[in-house]
């Protein structure tokens, strides 16, 4: 799992890295988005997340919009500025309103919560692994240093598996 946050400027930092760590995956690895609001501030950037991956199109826009936010310094803080900003890249604009208020989106929202929540979350970004063991680039001193721990646990789990 990678905890985050669009705002975040280390979870920023990291993509790029973590993108390209997760195209060597091995097949029993699974790397899973987790769009985390530790605070009400994050709460917009979460639902956004939540809405364009329930459009189907996270793929495609989360660097535009981590480039959105840290680089031209747009303001997604609104559904209306969110609207015209994937409207732009070829999201149909009623369709992220409704969307973005959906049941659906709030039940993820919900869910990722509860699990930052379970995970005593307490800043962005974060990497868990298997349910059971967490690291940080803050934790291992570097975005590359905290994909090597979990290279490592990932070792572990499969070592346990035997």
């Amino acid at each position: 799992l990678e905890f985050f946050w669009y705002g975040c400027p280390h979870c920023y930092d990291l993509e790029p890295q973590l993108k390209d760590w997760a195209r060597k995956l091995p097949a029993d690895v699974a790397l899973r988005k987790v769009h985390v609001a530790l605070g009400p501030a994050w709460a917009a950037h979460q639902q956004l997340y939540y809405t364009i991956e329930a459009m189907g199109r996270s793929a495609d826009l989360d660097d535009r919009i981590f480039h959105a936010i840290h680089v031209d310094r747009l303001n997604l803080d609104r559904p209306e500025r969110m609207a015209d900003f994937v409207a732009r890249h070829g999201v149909d604009r009623k369709a992220f309103l409704d969307t973005f208020e959906s049941f659906s989106v709030k039940t993820r929202q919900r869910k990722a919560t509860q699990q930052a929540t379970a995970w005593g979350l307490e800043g962005v970004p974060g990497l868990g692994v298997n349910g059971r063991w967490y690291t940080a680039p803050s934790m291992a001193r570097g975005n590359a240093q905290a994909l090597q721990v979990v290279e490592w646990l990932l070792d572990q789990e499969r070592k346990a598996r035997k």
